[in-house]
């Protein structure tokens, strides 16, 4: 079994940065979201956030770096 880190495995990486973004948009939605924008806009992100990180599990292929 191969051991895969965050910094050396440039996948493993991004997969980190898409949870941390997805945190800081559930944040945004719950705490800053006053207004129907600004909750869509968590949502939005969130769902999207969610997504590229799944894809990036599936494929182990880093988009961003």
């Amino acid at each position: 079994m191969r051991k895969q880190y965050p910094f050396v495995d440039t996948w493993v990486t991004e997969k980190l940065l898409a949870l941390v973004m997805y945190l800081f948009m559930v944040t945004l939605a719950l705490k800053f979201g006053r207004t129907g924008f600004m909750l869509s806009i968590g949502l939005i992100g969130t769902l999207r956030w969610m997504a590229y990180a799944g894809m990036v599990a599936m494929n182990k292929q880093p988009i961003l770096f």
